[in-house]
């Protein structure tokens, strides 16, 4: 009862965290709104005068393109800047003699972090897109379920990972550069930019494997409720396998990357 308690109170500092700087929720409000806008209206002028693109109807292409990036929003983490730092000042030190696991402490405060930015900065982005753009919701509560569940695990796949980007710090002592090519990457397979269905065969057979797809693409295609029961299971299974296994490398490396720490800073 104890731990369960804790980790609560981790993932409730996250999510204060966020609530309280106001200024940057509206900034985040702001630059997502543009990032939203912009995706929506490229994708309808693809579609425009089309039947569809690879198996969506133009409201269903539409609405794809901003759910996907919706989930990019709540998914996003700057996680691996913040270990990075961490590192490079000196901090990690004083980390590594609390008696929380920094491992667990950061996962469970980016749930909250991504709690709170589904509320502040998706949810009015969502229903400003959607009165813009043309627009499908979910017709089943069980989808709304669905949904939900799905963007849970895509906030612990990108935090995980993002986790791994910042463990190498622990060599480099700067993972900024990383930083930025995990997030383009993470944008271009997560089907953020490009819907999947719309990537080349070759691409798109390999790309529903890797964790990225699970960041984006996913949430959206069970917001459109284009998958039956199997493929919900599937795509939800293929998720919670990312999760288990980028945990079990998370592990991994942070019990390796302490053997090749070197602190800086006070």
């Amino acid at each position: 009862m104890m731990r369960a308690q804790v980790w609560w109170a981790c993932v409730r500092l996250g999510a204060l965290h966020r609530f309280a700087y106001r200024m940057e929720v509206l900034s985040a409000v702001v630059s997502a709104a543009v990032v939203v806008f912009l995706n929506a209206s490229v994708w309808n002028a693809v579609v425009d005068g089309r039947p569809g693109l690879a198996g969506l109807s133009p409201v269903e292409v539409s609405t794809y393109a901003v759910i996907a990036w919706i989930a990019t929003i709540v998914s996003a983490t700057r996680l691996d800047e913040i270990l990075g730092a961490r590192v490079r000042d000196g901090q990690i030190a004083t980390d590594l003699i609390k008696p929380l696991d920094l491992h667990l402490w950061l996962i469970l405060r980016d749930l909250g972090r991504a709690g709170a930015s589904a509320a502040l900065t998706a949810a009015p982005v969502l229903v400003l897109a959607a009165s813009v753009f043309p627009f499908v919701w979910p017709s089943r509560v069980g989808s709304w379920l669905w949904v939900a569940l799905s963007m849970v695990l895509a906030t612990l796949i990108g935090g995980q990972l993002a986790f791994l980007i910042g463990l190498v710090a622990f060599r480099l002592k700067n993972v900024s550069g990383l930083a930025h090519f995990k997030a383009s990457a993470t944008a271009v397979l997560s089907g953020a930019v490009v819907p999947v269905q719309a990537m080349p065969d070759a691409l798109r057979d390999v790309v529903v494997w890797l964790p990225f797809q699970g960041m984006s693409h996913t949430p959206a295609m069970l917001f459109l409720e284009q998958l039956d029961g199997a493929g919900v299971t599937r795509a939800l299974g293929v998720q919670a396998a990312w999760v288990v296994g980028l945990f079990l490398a998370c592990r991994w490396s942070w019990a390796r990357a302490i053997d090749h720490l070197t602190v800086q800073g006070g």
